[in-house]
């Protein structure tokens, strides 16, 4: 786990949403052209206690009242507020202008598995209906939730404050035996309209959404997961999955093979690659809401 965490990217961007992110990915997909290695490599298994899960848009209210404890973590303070939707805390503080003059809030929200679960659409909207646009992220901390080594609980931490990746701190701590998961905390920016009031604004996280691994990605499970979320919808398409090799790797994939014949090649992906089907598929629903100001 350690070794593909590292590889997070310590700054990541946002325009309207983070959809934009994962929709040229699934394009890609379509088309059956993302190359995957398959080769083997050394790794080190840590039993989960709640094990790694693809959530989805469902109800995780038994998790409500097994908030990661804060193991001495300097957000969230005493001066957040707390947000909590579908079982899943949210808190949200420190708001600020940073040097650029773009708003700025740190949030914290429930890990609750493995997954790299990012703020995935949000908004800032005034009094007088003026809205500030999401502008970017910085990752602060990971606290996973517990695993079992050596039979005893310990939780992994992984600080990115530093301002190389050679400062990132990743170690382990002892965990409670009732803690259940984790904690992740992010800084969101804005870019902020003329004349927005920073006086009295409302903040609110639409949802979060954990991109698949690798393994999720080309699996048999995602494929059949995708086909329900289509047939569901009762759009008539149909996708295959297709695996193969290339350039000494594996490629994993899918074709549409059937779909209505009014709809074009393209309207099938951009249903397929539609930011609903990447929440549903990926992603937990709010929303959080915070009212905040900047003094």
């Amino acid at each position: 786990m350690k070794s593909t965490k590292k590889q997070t990217a310590r700054l990541f961007r946002s325009v309207e949403n983070w959809g934009v992110l994962i929709v040229p990915f699934i394009s890609v997909l379509l088309i059956g052209i993302l190359a995957r290695s398959w080769g083997t490599g050394s790794i080190v298994q840590a039993e989960s206690i709640i094990g790694q899960s693809n959530l989805g848009a469902q109800d995780l209210t038994d998790n409500a009242s097994a908030l990661s404890p804060l193991q001495g973590g300097e957000i969230p303070d005493s001066s957040f507020v707390i947000s909590v939707a579908n079982g899943i805390n949210f808190f949200a503080g420190n708001y600020r202008l940073d040097a650029n003059g773009k708003l700025a809030i740190d949030f914290c929200f429930d890990q609750i598995d493995t997954g790299d679960w990012m703020i995935w659409a949000s908004s800032v909207t005034d009094k007088q209906g003026l809205s500030a646009t999401p502008s970017g992220g910085e990752l602060l901390e990971i606290r996973f939730p517990p695993v079992l080594i050596d039979g005893k609980p310990k939780q992994q931490i992984m600080d990115f404050r530093g301002e190389t990746a050679s400062e990132l701190k990743d170690y382990y701590i002892d965990a409670d035996p009732s803690q259940r998961i984790g904690q992740r905390c992010v800084t969101m920016t804005y870019n902020l309209p003329q004349k927005f009031d920073l006086s009295n604004f409302t903040v609110t996280i639409d949802s979060i959404v954990a991109y698949p691994d690798e393994n999720a990605q080309c699996s048999e499970a995602s494929f059949l997961k995708i086909q329900k979320k289509l047939d569901n919808g009762q759009t008539g398409i149909k996708v295959k999955m297709k695996t193969g090799t290339s350039d000494g790797g594996g490629v994993c994939g899918f074709e549409i093979t059937q779909k209505p014949e009014d709809m074009s090649f393209e309207e099938a992906m951009s249903i397929i690659g539609s930011n609903e089907m990447i929440i549903d598929l990926y992603g937990i629903r709010g929303p959080w809401i915070f009212e905040g100001n900047v003094k």
